[in-house]
């Protein structure tokens, strides 16, 4: 008898012979296998464009991605076939036996509503916690509710709807299987800058300033980029001071090996901001530059290299002054939410929190009036950076303002002030627009948003802060300098294309803080009036989002007012679009599903039908969304939300005599328990859907925020400006 008959004399394993064998993945790419040579699995790889045959750098269809994908459509086809079974099973088995699956289990509800709320009970007591008792804690169903039917009327004829749609779901499974894989690799290919062959020698260590020398264009280039970066009509944020900048680049050229590794990583992210701005703004800097997108992901690769180099050093302003450059140029650049820009800012706050930027530098007798007004500018910055980008990413903010008490920067021109200044200047009147005026002005609607983003991420949220928060925001727009204030674009014939945008992005901004404060209560507000207001400001402000979309869609065209300026409509901006989009499909849902409260019909909070206006919005919000597809995945997610709805908004209309008929419609996530659940049934007349996309407002006062914010993270667009402009007045 073997003693050792699953191993060997020394206890080890020993495969048995008749095992499979399980081939390793292959994850270097063909050319690369075949040499035996280290592949850094870029697309193309390193060593293929070294050799200049980037076009033969391939990869094996059979690698992890492509297996867990089809391990994935294999679960999820397992998944519908196992309830497609289990319908007809209960089919089978009668209308008996499915009047008892549909009342549920045999507790009661009533017992079940008591153990619920001695739940409730015992979690405040244990918690403490100073909770808002309003109806709406015992009115609303709870999350993910199948339906709002009562089980009385559930009957055969629903399973047989839900199976109807299951085979309809299956079919546009099947042919549409690898639509999304194509789909997210155009818009990786549209958004990512080419493969970065530029790797430096040796470690970052040893990179010194003549390492990056030969990699800076010759003057007259720089010279155009420069003057670009701090023009007249330039955007970007006044954190770095042209005068005092302009010297140093004097400097520069007099002598190349005397400037620092950080302000020559400064210059290199000047540079490619220039460039991004100046190709969306329309200037061809070509035969300058040569490649736009190489000379950008040039200057991005050494901008990157020269902080990756400076990493282990010690906190400075001029460390700072480059890392919120450098994540200026990727923020503008990224057309979709991006957590690593997010991440990044987290080591800009701690940096400049050890440099003490959130104390105001009047407490420092040794900083002179110069350094302490950059120091607010760069504080400034830093805060409603963090306020924008933590709520798009849906985490709170890093910043307390409660623990700062930094001043605001002052109105002032850049030549009001440079380093030989011994007393600052007051600040210019608003009627006097310097570049720091907007981020100053809009300040205090920054701050009243930053108490709204922490209200709705609260636990606890208290519903009585609700009116008091839309009063506060509503006073700070009230507070604005009229210079600052929105008006029709008609009105501002004589104003310059930077003002009249900045005036819609700060206005923007008031009506983006309503839809967040009440878009918890705003799915009640059809059943329960007491939440009737959550709705009428919702809808009102989301479709003066909308058609600040479509106007500036529209103005930014070749021959619109805004010409060369389509590039503002920054990751953010889209991200209020989509909430305000979605605010509309959600409530042209319920209207479809539940009856309304008398109190909270158009008719009683307006006067007149809205039903027509919200539709028209999202059709032209659908094709907005929809020519940005190809660069922006949000975009393209948002125009299959927009599209589902509009087709079923439009297939009802059809289907009005026939109210049985569920041809079109979809079965809701929680009813179909399908993991994932991004199916829809095509539908190519008017709107095409891509790529299956499953409705997130099936069920009615229980939409899922939270999935929500996890979710957001072409061709001509018929805009009727005309209405948008009224509309606007």
């Amino acid at each position: 008898m073997d003693p050792h008959p699953n191993g060997d004399a020394n206890g080890r394993g020993v495969r048995p012979v008749n095992a499979p064998i399980r081939g390793r993945p292959q994850l270097s790419c063909t050319p690369c296998k075949r040499r035996k040579l280290k592949c850094d699995r870029a697309r193309p790889c390193d060593n293929c464009v070294k050799r200049r045959e980037a076009d033969t750098c391939v990869y094996p269809a059979t690698g992890s991605v492509a297996r867990d994908q089809t391990r994935e459509s294999k679960k999820t086809k397992k998944r519908i076939e196992r309830l497609e079974s289990l319908v007809m099973e209960l089919l089978d088995r009668g209308p008996s036996t499915n009047e008892t699956l549909s009342d549920g289990p045999a507790t009661s509800e009533s017992d079940s509503q008591t153990q619920s709320q001695t739940y409730r009970n015992g979690g405040e007591a244990e918690n403490d916690h100073d909770t808002d008792h309003s109806p709406m804690q015992n009115d609303i169903p709870p999350l993910r509710r199948l339906s709002g039917l009562p089980a009385s009327t559930s009957s055969s004829s629903l399973w047989e709807t839900v199976l109807q749609d299951i085979g309809e779901i299956k079919n546009y499974f099947e042919e549409h299987e690898n639509d999304f894989k194509l789909q997210a690799g155009k818009v990786e290919d549209a958004r990512n800058p080419p493969v970065e062959p530029y790797v430096l020698e040796g470690s970052p260590g040893q990179w010194n300033v003549d390492t990056f020398i030969p990699y800076v264009p010759p003057r007259p280039v720089v010279d155009i980029l420069i003057a670009h970066y701090f023009g007249v009509d330039s955007f970007v944020r006044p954190i770095i001071h042209p005068k005092k900048f302009l010297r140093e680049y004097e400097m520069f050229w007099h002598d190349q090996y005397r400037v620092s590794k950080l302000w020559l990583g400064l210059l290199f992210a000047i540079m490619r901001r220039a460039v991004h701005v100046a190709r969306e703004s329309g200037l061809d800097l070509s035969p300058h530059l040569g490649d736009i997108d190489e000379a950008i992901a040039l200057f991005r690769m050494r901008t990157k290299q020269i902080l990756l180099a400076t990493m282990f050093t010690s906190p400075s302003i001029a460390k700072l002054e480059l890392t919120l450059v450098h994540l200026d140029a990727e923020f503008t650049h990224s057309q979709d939410t991006s957590t690593e820009v997010w991440i990044a800012m987290a080591t800009a706050v701690r940096m400049a929190m050890k440099l003490g930027l959130h104390r105001d530098p009047s407490l420092h007798d040794n900083l002179s009036p110069f350094e302490c007004e950059m120091r607010r500018r760069l504080w400034l910055g830093l805060v409603q950076t963090d306020v924008l980008l933590s709520w798009q990413v849906g985490l709170p903010s890093m910043i307390v303002l409660k623990q700062c008490d930094t001043m605001l920067p002052r109105n002032l021109f850049e030549d009001d002030f440079d380093e030989n200044t011994n007393h600052l200047p007051l600040s210019r009147p608003w009627n006097e627009v310097t570049k720091m005026g907007p981020f100053v002005v809009k300040w205090p609607l920054f701050e009243v948003f930053s108490k709204i983003a922490s209200h709705v991420q609260d636990i606890h949220p208290n519903d009585a802060e609700v009116p008091i928060l839309e009063k506060e925001i509503f006073a700070a727009r009230d507070s604005l300098p009229p210079m600052y204030k929105v008006r029709p674009i008609q009105d501002s014939i004589l104003d310059s294309p930077a003002i009249i945008l900045r005036r819609f992005t700060i206005d923007q901004t008031v009506h983006s803080g309503i839809c967040v404060l009440h878009r918890r209560l705003f799915p009640l507000a059809r059943t329960h009036p007491q939440y009737s207001h959550s709705r009428k400001a919702g809808i009102d402000a989301a479709l003066t989002l909308l058609n600040y979309q479509a106007l500036h869609y529209h103005e930014t065209a070749p021959t619109g007012r805004l010409a060369g300026h389509k590039w503002m409509a920054t990751s953010v901006v889209r991200h209020d679009y989509l909430l305000a989009a979605m605010l509309l499909c959600l409530d042209l849902r319920q209207a479809m599903a539940v009856t309304t409260h008398p109190a909270s019909t158009d008719i009683s909070l307006w006067g007149k039908e809205r039903r027509e206006e919200m539709v028209a919005a999202l059709e032209t919000s659908y094709h907005v969304w929809r020519a940005s597809k190809d660069t922006s995945i949000e975009s393209f997610r948002a125009s299959e939300a927009v599209a589902v709805l509009l087709n079923k908004v439009r297939s009802e209309e059809s289907e009005k005599p026939m109210p049985e008929s569920s041809t079109g419609s979809m079965p809701s996530v929680e009813t179909l328990e399908i993991s994932p659940p991004e199916f829809a049934v095509p539908n190519p007349d008017p709107y095409s859907l891509s790529l299956p996309f499953s409705e997130m407002v099936t069920s009615p006062g229980a939409i899922d925020w939270a999935e929500f914010d996890r979710y957001v993270m072409g061709g001509n667009v018929p805009v009727d400006v005309e209405s948008i402009y009224r509309s606007i007045n």
